[in-house]
């Protein structure tokens, strides 16, 4: 039997009691999960499941909010697998939450090496030699499994370069095609394949000594220069006297100076078999020579064409002090008394009593 509100409010009165505590509930209510929608609830199913359409927040369901629904099957719009409500990819729970796998074309990177579902990669195909293998593991030169379909003669698994095969997973002394010009799998620079793979020639600067004299390809010497008149030819042959290159290098007081060198062997020339210049510069006074002072200095009485030094050859001596005779302040190579340079050899001046007409 149903008790009145009338004789609950006259009971409540007798007994004493305040009106408040008397006051019979509201018929339904406001609170989340009394399956009435209300002011601010989006909906409301009546119970106390957090994982299907309505959430016990009474929110609809959606990915990424951190409840996982599981009302409804895989395949039907708004199926979750999981649900970690962040927006990190590369997790155990994509963004559109599917459980992460192997071959979902994203790199999982929440887990370590050697941990069950670690990824060294994942290109999401299904082919397992494009450097990607089907179990996301990193396939290529170095994984101990020769490859050929990847262009592999030899995989030992190690990152030795030096050894039976190289870490292009190549044989030890096979040519790595458009990057060596050669490849003999020593560690020898000075035999025909220099240490950075390309053939050795002469010229680069490395001297051959694979080979002896007479050898094709042999190297007396390599200066790695373009110098034709140093101690060393251009065609990688040790300069000496009488190959008719003059050489340039040395000071006349040197051991293997050479004053001229016409490659041939007669004394009867101006250029001895010892290379020692029978003509001018040899310190002896030839017939022709106005001078020969055996030096290679322009700039004193002699000239190296064994003339002797005039104020007005356009050398200027510096062999002699001012005030001796022959001292020349400057030369410019004419006989013109009214320049910078007067056909004395001396500055002009103001006061010199010369009008200078080049200014």
């Amino acid at each position: 039997m149903r008790i009145s509100s009338v004789f609950l409010s006259c009971l409540c009165a007798v007994a004493g009691l305040i009106a408040s505590s008397c006051t019979p509930p509201p018929s339904g209510g406001s609170r989340c999960g009394n399956n009435r929608v209300s002011t601010g609830e989006v909906c409301d199913d009546g119970n106390d499941v957090d994982g299907d359409a309505c959430t016990n927040a009474c929110t609809e369901a959606v990915c990424g909010d951190s409840v996982w629904r599981q009302d409804i099957a895989e395949g039907v719009v708004g199926f979750e697998g999981c649900d970690d409500g962040n927006d990190f990819d590369a997790d155990g729970c994509l963004n559109n939450c599917t459980v992460a796998r192997c071959g979902d074309a994203v790199l999982r990177t929440d887990i370590s090496a050697g941990a069950d579902g670690y990824e060294e990669c994942d290109d999401g195909n299904s082919e397992n030699w494009d450097g990607c293998s089907n179990a996301c593991v990193v396939v290529g030169c170095g994984d101990g499994e020769v490859q050929a379909a990847l262009g592999e003669s030899c995989d030992d698994g190690n990152e030795i370069d030096t050894d039976a095969c190289t870490n292009r997973c190549e044989p030890a002394g096979s040519v790595w095609a458009d990057h060596e010009g050669c490849d003999d799998g020593n560690r020898d620079d000075f035999d025909a394949c220099r240490n950075i793979c390309e053939p050795a020639r002469c010229g680069d600067g490395t001297q051959r000594r694979d080979l002896v004299d007479g050898d094709e390809g042999y190297e007396a010497c390599d200066d790695g220069n373009q110098v034709e008149d140093d101690s060393c030819r251009n065609d990688c042959a040790a300069a000496r006297c009488g190959d008719g290159v003059h050489r340039r290098d040395l000071h006349p007081s040197a051991e293997g100076y050479e004053g001229c060198d016409d490659g041939n062997d007669s004394d009867d020339d101006e250029c001895s078999t010892a290379c020692e210049s029978l003509g001018c510069g040899n310190g002896i006074l030839n017939e022709g020579e106005a001078c020969d002072d055996g030096n290679i200095e322009e700039a004193d009485a002699c000239h190296n064409d064994c003339t002797a030094a005039l104020c007005g050859d356009g050398v200027r001596r510096r062999d002699i002090e001012e005030g001796e005779e022959g001292f020349e302040e400057c030369d410019d190579g004419n006989i013109l008394n009214t320049d910078a340079c007067t056909a004395g050899c001396i500055s002009a001046l103001c006061g010199d009593s010369i009008v200078r007409l080049d200014l």
